[in-house]
């Protein structure tokens, strides 16, 4: 059973990770030393000591943990090439990346989130820090028609996303082979019909990931490329494409081993497919229990990320 694996987290210490509203700006304080002691505890396994993402842990996933140093967030709600808002951190705490290593870090009370938070955004190059940015902004979205979805049909290929993306949104195309990252390492291009996204699962995410890009990969910003309204028919279509579950990463079998006191290896091996857990998720769930557990917890209870 689940429970007898992961084990129990306190119901009253739950509550309190899933339903308290999120912090305000400043409740960061000025002093980073519990958010360094909170990364040293939590993060820096993965993300590494000096939050270059060069952690013990980091062999393990396929998508590299962030280097937080380097200054390229992936998913903020800035515009390209900008660093992220305090906000934005906050909800890949709170939230994770599905189909990744980075879980919920529902098992860190929002202040702790917060503070970590802070500890992050000091970590940013000089020249990107103390930046007054403002989200950009995301306009009524237009009732998603058919015709809506059909222009957005037009314009993934017309705009160039089956460059990267495939005709069939799969990504499995000559060009993607050639991707590079900002550290000059071979990435994927998103295999656009797999369900859940890492941030893009609603049509306004997807929206926002036009409109600011995807900081540190080819990915670009449609800001001033696209009106709005044929940004939103591109974030309809896309939607669309996502159709077939996101299968389950094997967990590597030095990890697995860690399970075999507890049904063996392939109860080990199942067990994630059977919690819902997709992608590099199931090998996140060896690595960073206590997140686990806080998460699998919250989904007992109908709440958390879903």
């Amino acid at each position: 059973m689940v429970i007898a694996v992961l084990g129990l987290v306190g119901l009253f210490g739950l509550t309190w990770a899933l339903s308290a509203s999120r912090p305000s700006e400043s409740k960061m304080g000025s002093d980073n030393s519990e958010g360094h002691r909170i990364y040293v505890d939590h993060c820096a396994r993965c993300h590494g000591d000096d939050g270059s993402g060069n952690g013990e842990e980091a062999r393990w996933f396929k998508t590299p943990p962030t280097d937080f140093t380097a200054g390229q967030y992936k998913f903020r709600s800035t515009p390209s090439g900008m660093p992220p808002l305090p906000e934005d951190v906050f909800r890949t705490l709170a939230e994770g990346l599905r189909g990744t290593g980075m879980l919920p870090q529902l098992h860190l009370s929002p202040d702790q989130r917060w503070a970590v938070t802070r500890y992050l955004l000091a970590l940013l190059p000089p020249q990107l820090q103390n930046t007054t940015l403002e989200p950009v902004a995301i306009p009524e979205p237009p009732s998603a028609t058919p015709e809506l979805i059909d222009l957005g049909r037009t314009l993934y290929a017309d705009a160039g996303c089956v460059r990267c993306h495939g005709t069939d949104g799969r990504g499995m195309v000559a060009t993607a082979e050639e991707l590079r990252d900002h550290k000059d390492r071979p990435i994927t291009s998103t295999d656009l019909t797999l369900t859940p996204r890492k941030r893009a699962n609603t049509s306004e995410d997807l929206f926002r990931i036009l409109v600011t890009g995807i900081n540190g990969t080819p990915m670009p910003s449609y800001a001033g490329v696209l009106p709005d309204e044929q940004l939103w028919a591109l974030a309809y279509y896309v939607d669309k494409l996502a159709v077939e579950p996101m299968p389950t990463a094997d967990i590597p079998a030095e990890l697995g081993m860690m399970g075999m006191g507890m049904g063996g290896m392939g109860m080990m091996r199942n067990m994630p497919r059977m919690m819902g857990f997709v992608g590099e998720e199931s090998i996140a769930m060896m690595v960073d229990m206590p997140a686990a557990r806080a998460w699998m917890m919250g989904r007992r209870m109908g709440r958390g990320r879903p």
